[in-house]
């Protein structure tokens, strides 16, 4: 995921890396829209193999749906003016995520590694099967 900042910093890029329990691999960049660019790949707690981009997932497992959500809460918290490529800006991260990485220490109490989102009859809205976790979109 591609991570565009005025502000972070590789420290934050650990910091967040740390709290998230993952582990991370990222470069710098470039950024259109703020004065560096971070391309960040996680690998973390999932059953699911990471996407490569190549053929063959190697021996890593994926960063949950969860430890995604925290490493990304965190770095919002570190500069609310950050983007990415999934969110503009920090009102649509917590929207979208339901604001359940909007607590204090980051972790929602109920956080698993294998959601499994289903539709309920409410548009642009998925719940997991398992937990209160909900993925929203417009």
């Amino acid at each position: 995921m591609r991570f565009h900042t005025d502000t972070l910093t590789t420290k934050d890029l650990w910091d967040a890396a740390r709290i998230a329990r993952v582990d991370m691999e990222f470069t710098q960049h470039g950024s259109r829209s703020r004065d560096r660019g971070f391309e960040v790949r996680l690998t973390g707690e999932s059953k699911r193999r990471p996407n490569s981009g190549t053929r063959g997932a190697g021996d890593d497992y994926a960063a949950t749906w969860d430890q995604w959500g925290v490493f990304i809460a965190y770095l919002f918290d570190r500069d609310p003016e950050m983007m990415t490529q999934d969110y503009a800006d920090l009102d649509e991260f917590q929207f979208r995520t339901n604001y359940r990485f909007n607590v204090e220490g980051y972790w929602p109490s109920d956080a698993h590694g294998d959601h499994r989102f289903k539709s309920y009859g409410v548009p642009y809205r998925q719940e997991c099967t398992k937990c209160s976790a909900v993925t929203r979109w417009k």
